[in-house]
């Protein structure tokens, strides 16, 4: 079911801590370190779709880390792909910093630790979703963590244009069809992942232009009951992250 969260009707005083468990809650357990003295509002909308998660989010300036106190063997790893709106990000993971301006995407691993630094208004929306459901080899995936992506070009391009399309029609789908949305994601993620590490196999073009007419076909045909038959894929659920372990604070100037 679809959820939202607005900490625009409390007071400041509480903002810092309503936010920090809801970041938690539709993410991973993490710090939250607010970069203003009054804290400006926020929003989280999300929605499930298959084993995909999309949530949008808005806020004022902060600091989102993932340390080692915060990892556990009992994690279930997943992966976070972030389209940035409004606002340039800090991102640093495995050895990198870098930048992720508006309309641009990245995304993070969060079995290892990650930091997140935006210091202005700003908007994204994510799509995460477990590590097991991409298949690509981890030393591959490891290499482009915190890596900006433009989306203008190539097999990059062709996964922005979907995510947006996806996520703009998400609200549309039913339980059967949103699977299948969520699996094509995940292939065109693959194809970038492998396209990136010198991968390409000579069908790989044939795979990319395969992938492009089942993503406008589905697009176009959102009301067709064919879409909706049962996949074969296997299913696989989230599990909600507990904000118990976090920890939350605001920073004065």
């Amino acid at each position: 079911m679809p959820a939202s969260l607005s900490t625009a009707p409390l007071s400041a005083s509480d903002r810092a801590e309503a936010w920090h468990d809801a970041m938690c809650h539709t993410f991973v357990p993490l710090e939250v370190d607010l970069l203003e003295e009054v804290p400006s509002p926020g929003e989280i909308a999300g929605r499930p779709l298959g084993p995909m998660r999309i949530s949008r989010v808005q806020a004022g300036p902060q600091t989102l880390t993932r340390n080692r106190r915060l990892l556990t063997d009992d994690d279930s790893p997943t992966l976070i792909l972030s389209v940035q709106e409004r606002g340039t990000s800090l991102k640093e993971q495995d050895g990198r910093e870098t930048f992720i301006r508006p309309g641009e995407f990245s995304f993070t691993d969060t079995s290892r630790v990650f930091r997140k630094r935006i210091d202005e208004d700003f908007t994204f929306t994510s799509f995460h979703f477990p590590r097991a459901e991409l298949h690509v080899r981890e030393e591959d995936l490891r290499a482009l963590t915190a890596t900006a992506f433009s989306g203008t070009e190539g097999s990059a391009a062709l996964l922005a244009t979907y995510l947006r399309q996806m996520a703009r029609q998400a609200a549309g789908l039913d339980e059967a069809l949103g699977r299948r949305a969520a699996a094509t994601a995940l292939d065109l993620l693959a194809l970038l992942v492998d396209d990136r590490a010198g991968r390409t196999r000579p069908q790989d073009s044939q795979s990319a232009a395969s992938l492009e007419r089942v993503k406008d076909h589905i697009l176009r045909n959102l009301r067709d009951p064919d879409l909706s038959r049962p996949p074969s894929r296997r299913r696989t659920s989230c599990r909600s992250a507990s904000s118990t372990s976090c920890s939350s604070r605001t920073a004065s100037r």
